[in-house]
Protein backbone atom coordinates (compact mmCIF):
# COMPACT_ATOMS: atom_id res chain seq x y z
CA UNK A 1 0.00 0.00 0.00
CA UNK A 2 1.27 3.29 -0.92
CA UNK A 3 0.72 6.20 1.37
CA UNK A 4 0.78 9.42 -0.73
CA UNK A 5 -0.87 12.89 0.17
CA UNK A 6 -2.68 11.49 3.37
CA UNK A 7 -5.14 9.20 1.57
CA UNK A 8 -3.66 5.25 1.08
CA UNK A 9 -3.95 3.02 -2.02
CA UNK A 10 -5.16 -0.35 -1.26
CA UNK A 11 -3.72 -3.22 -3.05
CA UNK A 12 -5.37 -4.51 -6.22
CA UNK A 13 -8.09 -7.32 -5.77
CA UNK A 14 -6.75 -10.87 -6.23
CA UNK A 15 -3.24 -10.36 -3.81
CA UNK A 16 -3.16 -13.10 -1.48
CA UNK A 17 -1.13 -12.19 1.72
CA UNK A 18 -0.15 -15.72 3.68
CA UNK A 19 1.41 -14.35 7.20
CA UNK A 20 2.87 -15.73 10.28
CA UNK A 21 1.95 -14.50 13.49
CA UNK A 22 2.68 -14.53 16.59
CA UNK A 23 0.67 -13.42 20.03
CA UNK A 24 2.73 -13.88 23.61
CA UNK A 25 1.46 -13.64 27.04
CA UNK A 26 -2.22 -14.21 25.61
CA UNK A 27 -4.28 -14.59 28.84
CA UNK A 28 -6.91 -17.77 28.55
CA UNK A 29 -9.56 -19.26 30.48
CA UNK A 30 -10.57 -22.60 30.65
CA UNK A 31 -12.92 -24.42 32.79
CA UNK A 32 -11.12 -27.50 33.21
CA UNK A 33 -7.39 -26.06 33.29
CA UNK A 34 -7.80 -22.63 34.88
CA UNK A 35 -6.39 -19.55 33.84
CA UNK A 36 -3.15 -19.65 31.75
CA UNK A 37 -0.91 -17.35 30.30
CA UNK A 38 -0.03 -18.76 26.63
CA UNK A 39 2.53 -17.76 23.84
CA UNK A 40 0.79 -18.62 20.44
CA UNK A 41 3.12 -18.92 16.73
CA UNK A 42 0.97 -19.74 13.69
CA UNK A 43 -0.62 -17.75 10.50
CA UNK A 44 -2.95 -16.32 9.08
CA UNK A 45 -3.84 -15.95 5.09
CA UNK A 46 -5.68 -13.19 3.66
CA UNK A 47 -6.75 -12.35 0.08
CA UNK A 48 -8.36 -8.98 -1.57
CA UNK A 49 -11.29 -10.14 -2.82
CA UNK A 50 -14.00 -7.68 -3.77
CA UNK A 51 -14.04 -3.67 -3.76
CA UNK A 52 -16.53 -1.84 -1.80
CA UNK A 53 -17.11 1.68 -1.28
CA UNK A 54 -15.12 2.06 1.48
CA UNK A 55 -12.52 -0.48 0.67
CA UNK A 56 -11.85 -4.13 0.29
CA UNK A 57 -13.45 -7.14 1.50
CA UNK A 58 -11.04 -9.77 2.90
CA UNK A 59 -11.43 -13.19 2.58
CA UNK A 60 -9.74 -15.33 5.50
CA UNK A 61 -8.17 -18.47 3.88
CA UNK A 62 -7.05 -19.49 7.29
CA UNK A 63 -6.38 -18.97 10.58
CA UNK A 64 -4.55 -21.28 12.73
CA UNK A 65 -2.64 -20.36 16.39
CA UNK A 66 -0.99 -23.16 18.42
CA UNK A 67 0.36 -22.52 22.22
CA UNK A 68 2.27 -25.27 24.20
CA UNK A 69 1.62 -25.43 27.82
CA UNK A 70 4.73 -26.66 29.10
CA UNK A 71 7.49 -26.29 25.64
CA UNK A 72 10.28 -26.97 27.93
CA UNK A 73 9.28 -30.65 28.26
CA UNK A 74 8.43 -31.96 25.05
CA UNK A 75 6.74 -35.22 26.38
CA UNK A 76 4.23 -33.57 28.82
CA UNK A 77 1.70 -30.97 28.58
CA UNK A 78 -0.93 -29.68 26.14
CA UNK A 79 -0.91 -28.26 22.64
CA UNK A 80 -3.28 -25.62 22.37
CA UNK A 81 -4.82 -24.55 19.13
CA UNK A 82 -6.83 -21.46 18.07
CA UNK A 83 -8.28 -21.86 14.05
CA UNK A 84 -11.00 -20.65 11.70
CA UNK A 85 -14.14 -22.67 12.00
CA UNK A 86 -15.56 -21.81 8.39
CA UNK A 87 -18.75 -20.45 9.80
CA UNK A 88 -21.23 -19.38 7.16
CA UNK A 89 -22.03 -16.23 8.81
CA UNK A 90 -19.08 -14.58 9.98
CA UNK A 91 -19.13 -11.28 8.58
CA UNK A 92 -16.81 -10.29 5.91
CA UNK A 93 -13.35 -8.83 6.89
CA UNK A 94 -12.62 -5.23 5.54
CA UNK A 95 -9.20 -3.35 4.54
CA UNK A 96 -10.25 0.35 4.56
CA UNK A 97 -8.21 3.95 3.76
CA UNK A 98 -7.95 6.61 7.05
CA UNK A 99 -8.55 9.88 6.75
CA UNK A 100 -4.98 10.25 8.49
CA UNK A 101 -3.17 7.72 5.98
CA UNK A 102 -2.70 4.22 6.10
CA UNK A 103 -5.40 2.11 6.56
CA UNK A 104 -7.72 -0.41 9.09
CA UNK A 105 -7.99 -4.06 8.86
CA UNK A 106 -10.66 -5.77 10.41
CA UNK A 107 -10.52 -9.48 10.32
CA UNK A 108 -13.57 -11.51 11.61
CA UNK A 109 -13.34 -15.27 13.14
CA UNK A 110 -15.22 -18.01 13.90
CA UNK A 111 -13.11 -19.35 15.76
CA UNK A 112 -12.58 -22.91 17.37
CA UNK A 113 -10.28 -24.00 20.49
CA UNK A 114 -8.71 -27.50 20.68
CA UNK A 115 -6.51 -29.08 23.70
CA UNK A 116 -4.87 -31.81 23.15
CA UNK A 117 -2.09 -33.95 25.09
CA UNK A 118 1.22 -33.70 23.59
CA UNK A 119 2.27 -37.22 23.93
CA UNK A 120 -0.62 -39.08 22.34
CA UNK A 121 -2.31 -36.04 20.76
CA UNK A 122 -5.77 -37.07 22.27
CA UNK A 123 -8.75 -34.09 22.07
CA UNK A 124 -9.28 -33.48 25.71
CA UNK A 125 -11.46 -30.37 25.09
CA UNK A 126 -12.48 -28.92 22.09
CA UNK A 127 -14.71 -25.36 22.67
CA UNK A 128 -16.78 -23.33 19.76
CA UNK A 129 -17.95 -19.69 19.84
CA UNK A 130 -21.68 -19.03 19.64
CA UNK A 131 -22.53 -19.45 15.76
CA UNK A 132 -24.47 -16.43 15.45
CA UNK A 133 -21.04 -14.16 16.74
CA UNK A 134 -17.50 -13.29 15.54
CA UNK A 135 -14.32 -12.62 16.83
CA UNK A 136 -12.81 -8.93 15.68
CA UNK A 137 -8.99 -8.83 14.94
CA UNK A 138 -8.42 -5.08 14.57
CA UNK A 139 -5.07 -3.07 13.19
CA UNK A 140 -4.76 0.33 12.42
CA UNK A 141 -2.55 2.70 10.35
CA UNK A 142 -1.53 -0.79 8.04
CA UNK A 143 1.26 0.30 5.50
CA UNK A 144 1.76 -2.62 3.67
CA UNK A 145 0.08 -5.65 2.43
CA UNK A 146 1.19 -8.16 3.05
CA UNK A 147 0.85 -6.70 6.39
CA UNK A 148 4.89 -6.20 7.79
CA UNK A 149 5.29 -5.96 11.74
CA UNK A 150 1.55 -5.40 11.83
CA UNK A 151 -0.11 -5.56 15.29
CA UNK A 152 -3.76 -6.55 16.07
CA UNK A 153 -5.69 -6.52 18.54
CA UNK A 154 -8.62 -8.24 19.75
CA UNK A 155 -11.65 -6.04 20.36
CA UNK A 156 -13.63 -7.78 22.48
CA UNK A 157 -13.61 -11.08 24.77
CA UNK A 158 -14.71 -14.13 22.80
CA UNK A 159 -16.79 -16.77 25.08
CA UNK A 160 -16.20 -20.12 24.22
CA UNK A 161 -18.75 -22.81 24.71
CA UNK A 162 -18.87 -26.70 24.11
CA UNK A 163 -21.30 -28.58 21.62
CA UNK A 164 -24.27 -29.91 23.22
CA UNK A 165 -24.82 -33.75 24.25
CA UNK A 166 -28.15 -33.92 22.65
CA UNK A 167 -27.99 -35.48 19.39
CA UNK A 168 -28.15 -32.58 16.77
CA UNK A 169 -24.61 -31.87 18.11
CA UNK A 170 -25.30 -27.74 18.32
CA UNK A 171 -23.16 -25.37 20.00
CA UNK A 172 -24.63 -25.20 23.95
CA UNK A 173 -24.46 -21.43 24.30
CA UNK A 174 -26.73 -21.88 27.93
CA UNK A 175 -22.83 -21.54 29.79
CA UNK A 176 -19.37 -20.78 28.52
CA UNK A 177 -16.99 -22.89 29.48
CA UNK A 178 -13.71 -20.79 28.75
CA UNK A 179 -13.03 -17.37 27.70
CA UNK A 180 -10.32 -15.54 25.26
CA UNK A 181 -10.26 -12.11 27.17
CA UNK A 182 -7.79 -10.65 24.99
CA UNK A 183 -5.44 -11.63 21.89
CA UNK A 184 -2.73 -9.14 20.35
CA UNK A 185 -1.33 -10.83 17.49
CA UNK A 186 1.62 -9.48 15.33
CA UNK A 187 1.97 -10.46 11.41
CA UNK A 188 4.64 -10.39 8.98
CA UNK A 189 4.97 -12.02 5.26
CA UNK A 190 5.62 -15.88 5.66
CA UNK A 191 8.96 -16.88 3.77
Amino acid sequence: MDNSGGRSSLPPIGVNARCTGRAERVPLKLNVLGSLTLDFRGGLDLGTRAGRSDGLVLEVRGFRMEADTSPATPGTGMLVTLSEAHAPLTALSVLRPLPEGGAEMLIHLALTLHVREKPHGDIVLELFMDPARHATLRARGATAFPPVDQHCTLQEPVLLYPRSRSADDRIDTTAPAGELPAFGLTLNPRA
